[in-house]
C-alpha cells in the first residue's frame, strides 16, 4: 500500500513526461489518499484546459477516467487534525498534509511530484511519514 497525491494521479491522468512511470506505479501498489483528491484533480484538470495544455475533451475524459484507477479514498475529516498540526509544524499548505497525515497514520510511503514538500518532511522532524518523489521510484 502506498499514499499517493494529487501530483502522482494528474500524471497518470494527463499527458506528461511522466505519465507512463505513474500507471505503472499506481498499477502496482494498492493506493490510496484522502477524499480531497477529487477535488484537486478537477482542479487541475480545470487549470490545464484554462492554460491551453489540453483539450477540454482531455480533461473529461481523464475526470471519466479517476473513479477507475482504484485509488481507495479516504475521509479528510479523520485526518483533519493531524493535518493542521503537520501544516503549522511544516509551514506548508494543509491540502498537501492530508496525504503526509494518512501516510502517517498508515505507516506507508507517500509518492508525489511535489518537491518542495519532499524537501520539507526530509529537514524536520514534525512528520514521520516517508516520502518519495515518483522519479525516485523508477530510477
Amino acid at each position: 500500500m502506498i499514499v499517493v497525491d494529487a501530483s502522482v494521479v494528474i500524471t497518470c491522468l494527463l499527458p506528461e513526461s511522466e505519465s507512463q512511470a505513474a500507471r505503472n506505479l499506481m498499477a502496482s501498489e494498492f493506493c490510496v489518499a484522502p477524499d480531497l483528491l477529487v477535488s484537486e484533480c478537477v482542479n487541475a484538470f480545470w487549470k490545464n484546459v484554462q492554460l491551453g495544455r489540453v483539450l477540454r475533451s482531455e480533461a473529461e475524459m481523464a475526470l471519466e477516467t479517476l473513479p477507475h484507477l482504484g485509488v481507495g479514498l479516504v475521509p479528510s475529516q479523520d485526518l483533519a487534525d493531524r493535518a493542521m498540526a503537520l501544516a503549522i509544524d511544516l509551514q506548508h499548505p494543509a491540502y498537501d498534509c492530508f496525504y503526509l497525515a494518512l501516510a502517517e497514520s498508515r505507516r506507508v510511503a507517500l509518492i508525489t511530484q511535489d518537491k518542495t514538500l519532499v524537501r520539507k518532511v526530509r529537514s524536520s522532524s514534525a512528520c514521520t511519514a516517508s516520502l518519495r518523489l515518483l522519479a525516485e521510484t523508477i530510477a
